[in-house]
This record gives structure tokens, C-alpha cells and sequence, in this order.
């Protein structure tokens, strides 16, 4: 018992240490200012990497080096210890920090985990960016809080919060594409879902259902092209929009000119050679048509990303 009460002793005795070697409030409030910027710093480069839509291993490791970071600065924020008797930064700090560790360690592993199989389907598409808007939000409050200390430790002692204006400005950024692209891409998704599960019906050879994916895809089409129009421009950028214009005008004139004769053609089991061949080539520009669209959109959505978040 007396052991561990020296270790404890011990253990206090260092952190007061560690708190009493700062002169002043200012180089004490840089030390967690330090960390704080270690944090964003790895954690913008995660972001970005699943924003791009890097391989799964890829996002997974970057995610690994942002939890590391978490877990060494609650480390360093632990041993520094209260300024002179005032623990409130220090105690939100690392209060912010199991959040942010929780957020990393769980909801963003949920998410990561599910980066593989997102694009199946539009069902897995939305699945996915709830995980990552409830990682999101945890995130997000931890960062509150961890504002709120800076602020409220700045304010007692007479400071003044100096920003990396850069890495506010790259956030900043962050947040805006990211917004607007995955309000894009779930555009995109409702339509080009239907047309995979078409083209898959198609492979397995049982046509019966053919019809009612027509009548799904439609509405897809009808509720992606209001919708596109609620952020037609992007900071005056409309490459992206453009792109899914066009895709949505070429699935509504398949859809009004060749769909259902094509359909038809298929759930046919009656064409002579000439009419069989016929629906064969529909269907081959049908599906060159829906890769060369496909590829367009997330080479144009990739260009959208990197034009505002540039590699350094």
C-alpha cells in the first residue's frame, strides 16, 4: 500500500513539476497549442484521403497515425500539470481528447470499415456517410470543446489566440468540398445505382423485373435533377454540376427513346437473329455509355478535390 502511495506521490509531484517550469501563461498555453496543431495537421491529411476516396488500407493507416497523435498529446497534456492552481485547460483539454480518441478509435473505424463496399449500392452510399457524419459530429465537439478552453484560458491570462491562418484556411476549404461533393456524389448514386442493378438483372438472365427498375430509375432521375439545382454552382465552379447534368440528360433520353424497347427486346425470348443482334448492340452502347459516364464523374469530382485541397 505504502508502495503505491509514493508511486501516486511520485506521479503528482512530477506534474507540478512539469506545469511550474513554464514562466508564464504564454509558453504553458503553447504547449497545448502545439499539440492541437500536431492533431489537425495529421488529421487534415485523413480527411482529405477519405474525401478523395484513397483505397480503404490507405484512409485505415492515416486514421491509425491520427490516433497515435491523440493518444501521445493526452500523454503530454496529462504530465504538464495545472498553472498555478487553475486545471480548467488542461482538464478540458484532455476531456476534448478521449473524444476525439473515442471518435477515432470507434465511429471513423466504423466508417473506414465500411469504405469498400460503399459504392454497391445507394442504400451502402448513404449507410456510409451517416458512419462518417456521426464520427463527424464527435469530432466536431471535441473541437468545440477544446476552443472553448483555449478561450477561456487566453481570456483569464491576457492572450491572444495566434492561428495557423494556412491550416484555417485549408479546413475551411475541407469542410466546403466536402459538403458539396458528397451532396453530388448521392446525387449521382440514386440514378447510376439503378443502372447497375439493370445491368446486373441482365447478367444473371432472369428479366422479370426489368420493368420496375425502368420505373425506379425514372424517379431517380426526376429527383436527382431537382435536386443538382439547390447547388448548381460551387464558388463559381460548375464542372461538377455539368457533369451531372449531362449524365442525368443522356439517362432521361435513354430512358425515353431506347429503354423500353430495349427492355422489351430482353424479356423477349422470340426475336429472330436480326432483331437479337439489334438488342445486343443497344445494350453494349447502353453499358460503354454508363462506364465512360461513370469514369467522368469521379475524374471531374477528384479535379473538384484537388484544385481546392493541392497536395503540398
Amino acid at each position: 500500500m505504502i508502495r503505491y502511495l509514493l508511486i501516486a506521490i511520485f506521479i503528482g509531484f512530477g506534474c507540478q513539476m512539469e506545469a511550474q517550469k513554464f514562466k508564464n501563461p504564454i509558453s504553458y498555453f503553447k504547449k497545448f497549442q502545439g499539440e492541437n496543431k500536431k492533431i489537425r495537421k495529421k488529421n487534415f491529411r485523413y480527411l482529405k484521403a477519405s474525401l478523395r476516396g484513397d483505397n480503404a488500407k490507405k484512409v485505415d493507416k492515416f486514421r491509425s497515425v491520427v490516433l497515435q497523435q491523440l493518444k501521445d498529446s493526452k500523454q503530454a497534456i496529462e504530465r504538464l500539470g495545472p498553472y498555478k492552481g487553475d486545471n480548467v485547460l488542461r482538464k478540458e483539454y484532455i476531456r476534448s481528447l478521449e473524444m476525439y480518441i473515442h471518435a477515432f478509435e470507434s465511429n471513423f473505424g466504423v466508417a473506414d470499415g465500411l469504405i469498400k463496399n460503399r459504392y454497391n449500392s445507394y442504400e451502402d452510399l448513404k449507410i456510409y456517410y451517416a458512419a462518417v457524419e456521426k464520427a463527424e459530429g464527435e469530432m466536431l465537439e471535441a473541437g468545440f470543446i477544446m476552443e472553448a478552453a483555449e478561450e477561456y484560458f487566453a481570456k483569464k491570462n491576457e492572450l491572444v489566440i495566434q492561428k495557423d491562418e494556412e491550416l484555417e484556411k485549408q479546413f475551411e476549404s475541407l469542410d466546403e468540398v466536402t459538403l458539396y461533393s458528397r451532396d453530388m456524389t448521392l446525387s449521382y448514386f440514386r440514378i447510376d445505382a439503378q443502372v447497375r442493378l439493370y445491368l446486373n438483372i441482365v447478367s444473371r438472365g432472369n428479366m422479370d423485373s426489368l420493368p420496375d427498375v425502368v420505373i425506379e430509375m425514372r424517379k431517380a432521375v426526376k429527383e436527382s435533377k431537382i435536386e443538382i439545382e439547390n447547388y448548381a454552382s460551387f464558388d463559381g465552379e460548375t464542372d461538377l454540376y455539368d457533369e451531372m447534368f449531362e449524365y442525368i440528360e443522356e439517362t432521361q433520353g435513354e430512358l425515353e427513346e431506347n429503354m423500353d424497347k430495349m427492355t422489351d427486346g430482353l424479356q423477349n425470348e422470340y426475336l429472330d437473329e436480326d432483331e437479337y443482334e439489334d438488342i445486343q448492340d443497344d445494350l453494349e452502347d447502353f453499358v460503354k455509355r454508363h462506364k465512360y459516364r461513370a469514369h467522368s464523374f469521379f475524374e471531374t469530382k477528384a479535379d473538384l478535390i484537388e484544385s481546392y485541397l493541392p497536395d503540398k
